[in-house]
Parts: structure tokens; C-alpha cells; sequence
């Protein structure tokens, strides 16, 4: 069974639990996007099917009226053009969220490893004493 000499350690151990937790989050929200970054066509694929096709696309943009008939009244090329514009805005979107959640993520691993370290230490201070 634990026992524990004093409050100290049970506060220093309780922090290193809740920084380990963090940290653990941090790992897979950390590997999460970065599957996301390098690898934006297979983690979004669903809403690349609507850049498939031109027929796909104008379904895609069915639902906002005016874009819509604009693009409906363009001729095939112009079209695939828009389209793969549109494709491409979507992947860098995409890349761009994955840089930005990434950065956040290093910054909570960071805050939590600063955290474990220091409680760390300080359950051991307070161990020998």
C-alpha cells in the first residue's frame, strides 16, 4: 500500500497524474494532426468526392443559389478550373488548420511536461525528507 509522509507528496503526485494525462491527450491529439498535414487527401476524402467531378461540384455548390448558377452557365473548362482552384483552397484550409492545431497541441505537452518536471522534483524533495 502507498502511504504518504505528508500533503506535499500527495499534491506533487496528483499534479504529475493530471500533467501525464495531458500529456497522453497531447500525444495522440499531436499524431492526429499530423496525419492531417502530411497526409490532407486521405484524411479528408469524403469531402473530396465533392471534387471529383463537375457534376459533384455543382452539387456542392447547389446549396448556395447564386454560386450555383454562376457556375452552371460557365463552360466545362472554366468549370474543372474553378473546380480544382476550389479543391486546392480546401487542401491548403486544411493544411493550415493541421499547422495551427499542431502549435496549440506542442504548447499544452510543453506546459504539462514544465508542470510533471517541477512536481516531479518536488514529490522527490519532498521523499527524502
Amino acid at each position: 500500500m502507498l502511504s504518504f509522509k505528508n500533503l506535499q507528496q500527495l499534491y506533487a503526485l496528483f499534479i504529475c497524474l493530471i500533467s501525464m494525462i495531458v500529456l497522453l491527450i497531447s500525444s495522440g491529439n499531436f499524431l492526429d494532426e499530423l496525419t492531417r498535414l502530411t497526409l490532407p487527401t486521405y484524411r479528408n476524402a469524403v469531402q473530396l468526392i465533392d471534387f471529383h467531378s463537375n457534376e459533384a461540384y455543382l452539387k456542392r455548390l447547389s446549396l448556395n443559389k447564386t454560386e450555383f448558377s454562376e457556375a452552371k452557365l460557365l463552360p466545362a473548362e472554366k468549370l474543372k478550373e474553378k473546380r480544382l482552384e476550389a479543391r486546392q483552397y480546401f487542401l491548403d484550409v486544411e493544411r493550415y488548420r493541421a499547422i495551427e492545431n499542431l502549435i496549440k497541441t506542442i504548447q499544452w505537452a510543453f506546459v504539462a511536461l514544465v508542470f510533471f518536471l517541477i512536481h516531479w522534483r518536488l514529490y522527490k524533495k519532498s521523499n527524502s525528507i
